[in-house]
């Protein structure tokens, strides 16, 4: 078991060390025009390392989770990026492996457990936000309380909540934690200082 959960903190230390690269990004010449699919592209791929942004295929979420996602931009990499998650108060991108893909899909259709295979593994380089550090399935925090802000970050989830095991499970002054522990859609989140990727400024959601 240790052997599990110092190879899920090795796989992280390894993503955060090629975000680390990348701090000396030039910034854009022009920006985009907010609303546009070349401004929805910027603020996807800013959730990522460069590496993974210039490939990536950029799905809009849909604001009706029945809906399907919407590809803004089709690409032949691996990995895919949203602009934002509709619900929350501000702009929060995210850029996913094939397997946190999966994930996401389960979890935005409120599947009882993720559909994932191996390790997922996905980007929040501008922050997110949820709505409970407890409920996966909360869409709104409850009434008087704040939404949950994550840090930026890469987010592993595991098939086997046994790989957690000894990593926190409430987040810590510094260091991985778990959030909602104790769910089937446990995931560790991993903090680090954000990196420079050029993106559009915005100052609301669109």
């Amino acid at each position: 078991m240790r052997a599990m959960r110092a190879a899920v903190l090795f796989a992280a230390c390894g993503l955060l060390a090629a975000c680390e690269k990348e701090r000396q990004v030039p910034a854009a010449d022009e920006a985009p025009i907010p609303g546009s699919i070349a401004d929805k592209v910027s603020r996807a791929v800013a959730a990522g390392p460069e590496w993974i942004a210039a490939l990536a295929t950029v799905d809009q979420w849909p604001l009706d989770d029945t809906a399907q996602f919407v590809v803004v931009r089709a690409a032949s990499g691996s990995w895919t990026c949203f602009p934002d998650q509709p619900g929350t108060p501000r702009v929060d991108p995210l850029c996913a492996d094939d397997q946190f893909f999966r994930w996401l899909t389960a979890w935005r259709d409120h599947a009882r457990t993720p559909q994932v295979n191996g390790m997922a593994v996905a980007y929040t380089l501008k922050g997110f936000q949820v709505a409970s550090a407890t409920d996966p399935m909360k869409a709104r925090p409850d009434s008087g309380k704040a939404w949950v802000e994550l840090p930026p970050a890469v987010l592993i989830a595991m098939p086997d909540a046994a790989a957690y095991r000894g990593i926190a499970v409430k987040r810590p002054a510094a260091g991985p934690w778990v959030l909602w522990s104790g769910t089937p859609w446990a995931v560790m989140v991993v903090p680090m200082a954000e990196v420079t990727i050029p993106v559009a400024p915005t100052s609301s959601k669109k």
